[in-house]
């Protein structure tokens, strides 16, 4: 992984955004050893807090203790509903969102982006995540527009490890360009959730 991190640090100092990949998230993603799969991290069953993003700094103010859990069943067509959470006057709120998976373009050879359903004064917006790494298991780096880099953390993780993984802070910090704001805190956003996966066979 250290080797994959030097060589996206080279690619983004010495190449210009042009051409193929159009932005240093594409160029980055594209540099890893597997390519983004948004459909693989679907499928699996696991609880996601929002750690740290890298705009908007209003948001962790609004949404402190963001966390993110598939609720149902994948569907053929790659939908699946998930349950967010957040922390408000003390108690967390819940919010069920419809989310699928697309492709960012063709320069991907898969789907790559997880497209979040959000209703806002009787009208339905998507939001595109795109994916630029995840392990997963443990980690994943996204990119939107709002908010920027994001890195979330396995629930499990976070209550015995304390930490964010090494692979998914490095590449935050190469790309972020030291702009982070803490949506999770240990003492506020209690987990007991421990990580497993969906017992149903899914699609890979």
């Amino acid at each position: 992984m250290h080797t994959i991190l030097v060589s996206s640090l080279f690619l983004l100092a010495y190449r210009p955004v042009s051409g193929k990949y159009c932005t240093p998230q594409d160029i980055v993603s594209n540099a890893l050893e597997n390519a983004p799969e948004a459909k693989k991290l679907m499928t699996r069953l696991y609880n996601f807090f929002l750690v740290y993003h890298s705009r908007n700094d209003t948001f962790k103010v609004a949404y402190p203790c963001l966390q993110a859990k598939r609720q149902t069943d994948v569907e053929e067509t790659m939908r699946a509903t998930y349950v967010f959470k957040y922390l408000f006057d003390g108690k967390f709120v819940t919010d069920h969102r419809q989310v699928s998976v697309e492709r960012t373009d063709e320069a991907y050879p898969s789907e790559n982006e997880f497209v979040v359903e959000i209703n806002k004064e009787g009208d339905t917006i998507k939001v595109d995540f795109q994916v630029i790494y995840s392990d997963y298991q443990t980690c994943v780096l996204f990119w939107t527009w709002s908010l920027g880099y994001q890195v979330w953390v396995e629930a499990s993780h976070l209550r015995d490890k304390r930490n964010v993984p090494r692979s998914c802070e490095l590449l935050y910090h190469l790309l972020a360009d030291n702009q982070k704001h803490v949506v999770y805190n240990q003492r506020t956003c209690h987990i007991t959730d421990r990580k497993k996966s969906s017992g149903k066979k899914q699609p890979s």
